[in-house]
Parts: structure tokens; C-alpha cells; sequence
């Protein structure tokens, strides 16, 4: 037998049993926790709710901010069409709490079989104001969180030494992807703490003192690594076009070691390092996003780890000083979630060993680390967590998400399989990312809050000249991402988490209304492009199954699937009949007919993917990105006509990129916008086009510098006007924290 227990009001219907909110018969988006405040107000209709006993309810055994109670308040309004008149649900009462006011229409509360079958009506729950329920039944949720802790405890749980949590860094800017030295008595972090927000590696001991810079010239410098004995580190920097470089632990030059190298770790015995080449921006299920190699101090020459896989990255070494673990991916196709899993391999070559960790991350429920760049989370997108460390036992340590909030985990390996269950060993309400182990057994990890909104530059783009400085359009704990204006700049679109998943938003920049773009089947939207008649927006709907299709949004109406199999449309013909896409394995740029629904592939050149088209404002030719290797790219422009595309021989070259780097046309088709880390930070670069030849005409010049904190991700996306350009930005904090565990006497 199964329970039913529902509440209507108004046009709406709550299925408590099913947690679904309804609007006339339509599910209404709204984010898991706004819902379960609603349930709450419902249970206790007409009567006070105080705060307290809210986020008890709501985040039972956690503790949270009481502006995210707030904030969720303000979620559930929007959800439910508040604009102060007689329709309001839910009522503030100051200094007490929150009440529910809606008019409960038909409440029901019943014991069902099977469908169909009679079904006996109970009335409602009502609270009197003096009834201890709220009360009882939060202790008993709390029990019983206490009871499961302890449960698993029981069945995971190694004698230990206490263990406290201490803070290392102060820092109002990032600090980043720590390392501690084996005996735990070192940290080497990267941070923006400079006035300019250059990264830099830093190093302090962790029972306090003065912090020491050890690099000063701001270029990306990232991941830093100690060597076992402790007397070097190696890192990542963006310094003469990205590569892994080494150092003396108390400072000195570096010396390069390998391009392109990210997350480069030491072997156990110091003699390699191993890193993997490719773009974190780019999702784990693509094939071609990543290749691990390994090179020796004493022999600097890159060795690929032979494997058969198409996408691996993030090497980790085993304490056997012989083999790597590595997320990989092993499918020619995109997102199919039975190729990812954890591997491991041996450096020297042999058979690559499946750990069978994804479907043990499926069945705990828990989601991908790194909130600064995976947004799994609201896409829904297959990806795994990404293995760290060893700590002391020899478990494996990551950061996952269970719930709201994200924390370091450890899991046990049975030879080269994974022994669930996981263990989780911090229990904080925000986001608990990059953890670095010590043979000590202290582990250091950073706590992370992530700021991404849409902001606006004015800038006459056919001269190159950008006025004034950057303004922040959008606010709030929402991730947002790809922003897209209309050619007059009177609106924006974006995708936004602030429904819970993300999802497409229209905001009229004039009165700074937001719309949420309806259609797609309540499922993740994202990338949107709008038209030049400034009616209709073009997006991605994430299927299910893994698949993507490309729709259309008539202002007003109601989106349409237009294209089935194309993954992202980028652009729109003058005439707004046409879409620019990419598709295809390798990726290749296609024309849609969108009277036709029929697709003609315009440039395809394998096996390098070439996505990120947009047309001249003449449609005479076609800008692209070619992807040629996983970390590395080029911007080139194509002549277009009679809808038919142009040779490889006729494309012209405008700038060397990364994989996420692509361009954007000035107003009078003669300058050529592209992202680029040239200088070491991703900034906004112009290129003047010859007018006869179309071939760049003197050096690229910067449109926009982005060298403070507040900086630009390859994967956030930006766009133009005829007067402005909207570029999402991140503003992002973070600090060093550390467990300790106490020494035995």
C-alpha cells in the first residue's frame, strides 16, 4: 500500500508523496528545497511557521545560513506567481517566522493499492499553536540522521584519532588546489590574493607564520604538487602558452618540463610526474577532451599512457609507484554514460583496469566535484567526481555532491575495484573542494562559494573601443552562463540555475524584467542565441537518455523542436531562416532550414571538430572554431554562399586559441572578436580584417582586459551588439581549511 497526500489551492496542486508542484495539470519548476519550505507551510496552513523550526525542518542535522531560508522563500513566491494582491500564499510575519494564507481547496490524505481501486479520504492535518509536533517531529528527523551516521559509522569506521577542522587562510579573494607536504607540515596553494588577481603559487607552514610567494608573474599558476622528500614542487602555469614546471619548495626559478600539462602530480618515489593534457571546460564525455601522460626528472620527454580510451584525464599515481588512476571515458559518441567510469593502468603499458566506480557514484547519488567548472549538477550531463589522493590507509579521497551541499569523501579499492560504501569524512553545508592528502593523515581541502552573473561593457565594436567599465545586470546564489544579446542590445538571454536546474531566462535590459523561456518538457536548457529580429531564441534541451535537440522560442509561444540530433545551434542568418549548428563525430558545422527542418553539413574536416560558427553580418562568410588538438584550437573564417560552404584550402587562419575559444563579428564585418589567454589571462582581443583579402591586417589588439578577480572561464560564454558586449564572469572566494587529527601522547 502506498500513501497519497495532496493539497490544492488556487490553480495549484501539491503532491507531497511525489514532491511535484502543479499549475492547471502542468509541473511548475521549482527547486527541491522551495518545495519542501511549501510542504512545510502547507502541513501548518493558516498558522505561524517560525524560522527556526523551518530550517530544521527543511535541512534537518545541517546547519545553513538563515539567507538561504530567505532565499528560498523568495524562490517559492516566484514559483508560485506572487505579485502582492489577494493571490498571495505566503505571508511574512516579522520577528516570528512565515505563514501560509492560501485558501486549501481540497486536501487529500489517503491509503491506495493499486490505481484505480477506491480510495478513503482523511481530513487534513491541523496544528494547534500550542502542538508540539513541529518540535517532535524535527528531533525525530534528527534521530534518525543521528541513527544513519552512526549506522555507517559502524560499517565504515577505523579507529582514529579525533579529528578538528582548522582554518589556514584568510583571503577575501581564491585561494585553490592545495598541497601539503608528506609529513603535513607544508601547504602549497594557488591564489589571487594579488592587488591585480594574477595566480600565484604560496607557501606557509600549517602551524602559522608569514605566507611566502613563490611565483610573481600572475600567469595561471595552479596545482601545485610537492615532491615526496619535500624539497620541490611542480605545478601548472600559463606562461609561454601553458605547460608543467618545477621549482625549489622555498623558492627559485622554475624550470619548464612539458606544454599543455595540467593537475601534474609527483610518482611515490619522486621520479616522474604524471598530467594530462586537454580542457577542463570540456565535458568528460566528449570524445577527444584529454590524454594523461607521464615524464621523467631525469629523462624530460612526454610519454602518452597507451590506452584505448578517447577522453582520460586527472592521473592520480598508486602507492605502487607503477600505475595511474584516471577518470576516462571510452566511447567515439558524446555522453554515453556507460563509457566513464575510473580506470586504472600501468605507466610501462599493459591492459587498462575498469574500477566500476560510476555505477557506485549512481547508486549513492552523489555528482561531480569542482563547482568552478562542472555544472553537471543543473545539466544532468554523465560525469564522476575526480579522484585526488591516497590518504594514509590507502583510501582514495574526492569531493562529491549528495543533497545541497559537497564534501570530501574516501572510498576503499579491493586490488583495482572499488569496495563501497563511501565514507564521507566532512559534513559542512557549502561546497568542500580540491583536497590534498598528507602521509600524516590531515587533509587539506578548500571551502569554496562560487559567484557567476552576466555583465554588460558598452563598446563601439567597428572602432574597438570599449567605454567605461564592465556593470554586473544579474545577482544572486543562481549560476548563470552563456549570455546572448539581441543585435540592438535591448535584451539579454542566459541560462540560470535559479529554478533548481538550468533553464532559459530572457531579460529585457530596458526594465530589467526577467521571462523563463517555456518549452522542452521542464528539462535543462542551455546555450541560447537570438535572432536579429529579436522574436525568437534558439537553445539546447538536454534529453533523456543523454541526447540533446536544438529548439526554438517564439516570444510569447511556446518552444518548438526543430532540429533532433544537431547539440547546439550558434548563430542565426540575417534573414532569421536559418540556424548555424555543429553535430556529428567528430563534431562538423551545419545549416538548418527552419522551414524545411532539413540539415546540410557546410564544414566538416576529421578528425578535427569544428564547432562555434557565426556568420558576417553580410553572410558571405563564416567564422569557426577548429579544434585540433585537446587543449588547443584555431579561429579561422570561410567563404559562405547559396548556402553551400567552401574548401579547407580557401579557410583563412585568424588566430591560434584553446578549445573553448571562439569568435564574434564587430557590426561592419570588419573586426574579428576572440577570447584569448594570450597574455596569461582570458581576455577579449580584436583583429582587423584586410577588406579585399579578409586576412588579419596587423597585430590583435585587447578589447577588454579581464586581469582582476573578477575574471573570465572559457566555458561562460559572451556575446555582442551593436553597441556592447555581454560576457558571464566569475567572481569567486575560497579559503584553505585542514583536518587534523590529534596526536596520541
Amino acid at each position: 500500500m502506498k500513501q497519497s497526500e495532496f493539497y490544492e489551492f488556487g490553480p495549484y496542486r501539491l503532491d507531497a508523496v511525489q514532491r511535484v508542484l502543479y499549475r492547471e495539470e502542468q509541473p511548475v519548476l521549482i527547486t527541491p528545497k522551495a518545495l519542501e519550505v511549501l510542504l512545510v507551510l502547507v502541513r501548518s496552513s493558516g498558522q505561524v511557521v517560525s524560522k527556526d523550526e523551518l530550517m530544521s525542518e527543511v535541512w534537518p542535522c545541517t546547519f545553513v545560513e538563515p539567507n538561504n531560508l530567505a532565499f528560498n522563500i523568495s524562490l517559492l513566491r516566484k514559483a508560485l506567481g506572487e505579485n502582492g494582491d489577494e493571490r498571495d500564499y505566503i505571508e511574512t510575519v516579522p520577528k516570528r517566522g512565515y505563514r501560509f494564507v492560501g485558501v486549501l481547496q481540497n486536501t487529500g490524505l489517503a491509503e491506495k493499492t493499486e490505481i484505480g481501486s477506491s480510495v478513503t479520504q482523511a481530513p487534513p492535518p491541523v496544528l494547534a499553536k500550542s502542538s508540539l509536533w513541529p518540535k517532535l517531529r524535527i528531533g525525530a528527523a534528527c534521530l534518525l540522521c543521528l541513527a544513519v551516521g552512526w549506522l555507517l559509522h559502524l560499517r565504515t569506521a577505523r579507529p582514529a584519532a579525533p579529528v578538528s577542522v582548522v582554518r589556514l587562510t584568510t583571503d577575501a579573494g581564491l585561494d585553490d588546489k592545495p598541497a601539503l607536504s608528506r609529513d603535513g607540515k607544508l601547504l602549497a596553494f594557488s591564489s589571487d590574493r594579488s592587488p591585480d588577481g594574477g595566480r600565484n603559487i604560496y607557501l606557509k607552514h600549517v602551524a602559522g607564520g608569514d605566507t611566502l610567494q613563490l611565483t610573481f608573474d600572475g600567469l595561471g599558476n595552479t596545482a601545485p604538487d610537492f615532491s615526496p622528500d619535500g624539497t620541490q614542487i611542480v605545478f601548472h602555469s600559463d606562461r609561454d602558452g601553458g605547460g608543467v614546471y618545477v621549482m625549489p619548495t622555498l623558492g627559485g626559478s622554475p624550470r619548464f618540463l612539458a606544454h599543455g600539462g595540467l593537475d601534474p602530480k609527483f610518482s611515490p618515489d619522486g621520479s616522474r610526474i604524471a598530467y594530462w593534457v586537454g580542457d577542463p571546460f570540456v565535458a568528460q564525455t566528449v570524445p577527444g577532451g584529454g590524454a594523461v601522460y607521464t615524464i621523467s626528472l631525469a629523462d624530460p620527454v612526454p610519454k602518452p599512457l597507451a590506452n584505448p580510451q578517447t577522453n582520460s584525464r586527472y592521473p592520480i599515481w598508486l602507492p605502487d609507484n607503477q600505475h595511474l588512476l584516471f577518470v576516462s571515458y571510452t566511447s567515439h559518441k558524446t555522453y554515453d554514460s556507460n563509457a566513464l567510469d575510473w580506470w586504472i593502468q600501468s605507466v610501462d603499458g599493459g591492459q587498462a583496469e575498469r574500477t566500476g566506480i560510476y555505477e557506485a557514484f549512481v547508486q549513492a547519488g552523489l555528482r561531480k566535484s569542482d563547482p568552478a567548472l562542472d555544472l553537471s549538477t543543473f545539466a544532468g550531463a554523465p560525469a564522476l567526481p575526480t579522484p585526488s589522493c591516497w590518504d594514509a590507509d590507502n583510501n582514495v579521497i574526492f569531493s562529491a555532491a549528495l543533497g545541497d551541499s559537497q564534501n570530501l569523501w574516501e572510498v576503499a579499492m579491493s586490488g583495482h575495484r572499488v569496495r563501497r560504501p563511501f565514507r564521507r569524512l566532512t559534513t559542512g553545508a557549502g561546497y568542500e573542494v580540491w583536497p590534498a592528502c598528507s602521509a600524516s593523515g590531515n587533509l587539506a581541502f578548500i571551502n569554496f562559494e562560487m559567484h557567476r552573473d552576466v555583465w554588460l561593457q558598452e563598446a563601439d565594436l567597428n572602432k574597438g573601443k570599449a567605454a567605461g567599465v564592465p556593470a554586473r545586470i544579474t545577482a544572486g546564489p543562481a549560476v548563470r552562463e552563456y549570455s546572448a544579446l539581441s543585435s540592438d542590445g535591448s535584451r539579454v538571454a542566459f541560462s540560470s540555475s535559479q529554478l533548481g536546474r538550468l533553464n532559459v531566462w530572457i531579460r529585457d535590459l530596458k526594465t530589467n524584467n526577467e521571462v523563463q523561456v517555456i518549452g522542452g518538457a521542464g528539462l535543462v536548457q542551455r546555450y541560447p542565441v537570438l535572432d536579429h529580429s529579436n522574436r525568437q531564441v534558439a537553445f539546447s534541451v538536454y534529453q533523456p537518455g543523454g541526447q540533446r535537440a536544438v529548439f526554438v522560442y517564439a516570444f510569447g509561444g511556446v518552444a518548438q523542436k526543430v532540429c533532433a540530433n544537431c547539440l547546439r545551434a550558434t548563430d542565426w542568418s540575417n534573414d532569421d531562416r536559418k540556424l548555424l549548428t555543429f553535430d556529428g563525430n567528430p563534431y562538423h558545422v551545419s545549416l538548418l532550414d527552419l522551414a524545411s527542418r532539413h540539415s546540410t553539413v557546410l564544414f566538416d574536416r576529421p578528425p578535427y571538430a569544428l564547432l562555434y560558427a557565426r556568420f558576417s553580418p553580410d553572410d558571405r562568410w563564416i567564422s569557426f572554431t577548429v579544434r585540433t588538438a585537446p587543449n588547443s584550437a584555431r579561429i579561422v573564417i570561410a567563404p559562405y554562399a547559396d548556402g553551400k560552404g567552401s574548401r579547407e584550402a580557401d579557410w583563412i587562419t585568424i588566430a591560434d586559441g584553446t578549445s573553448e575559444d571562439w569568435a564574434n563579428w564587430s557590426p561592419d564585418g570588419k573586426t574579428l572578436y576572440f577570447t584569448s589567454p594570450r597574455d596569461g589571462h582570458y581576455c577579449l582581443w580584436g583583429q582587423r580584417l584586410d577588406a579585399a583579402t579578409h586576412r588579419p591586417s596587423g597585430e590583435p589588439f585587447a578589447l577588454l582586459h579581464l586581469h582582476s578577480h573578477t575574471r573570465y572561464v572559457p566555458n561562460n560564454g559572451w556575446s555582442l551588439s551593436n553597441h556592447s558586449l555581454a560576457v558571464v564572469l566569475n567572481d569567486d572566494s575560497g579559503t584553505v581549511w585542514m583536518t587534523a587529527r590529534s596526536q596520541k601522547p
